[in-house]
């Protein structure tokens, strides 16, 4: 019996580029990789706020990927997600 209510994560990969106060001439690079609920990537979200209350930095850009909605390319997240 199928449960109609049923979630299915997928995996979500996202590389952020960003600026410290510290170090502000350097382009620095992290790469997200997890299980989330596509399109609204929840989990992300929740990781993006954390960052926003914890690590003191300028966001540049945010790309992601998700196995569920292949493109040929990243695509952008800001407009998803909350990014100060």
């Amino acid at each position: 019996m199928e449960n109609k209510n049923s979630v299915t994560k997928s995996k979500v990969f996202a590389k952020i580029l960003y600026r410290t106060p510290s170090k502000p001439n350097i382009l620095q690079e992290f790469n997200y990789e997890g299980y989330d609920i596509p399109p609204e990537c929840p989990c992300f979200d929740q990781f993006m706020e954390y960052w926003n209350a914890n690590i003191p930095s300028t966001i540049l850009e945010i790309k992601g990927f998700c196995k569920e909605f292949p493109v040929d390319n990243y695509v952008y997240l800001q407009n998803t997600f909350t990014v100060h």
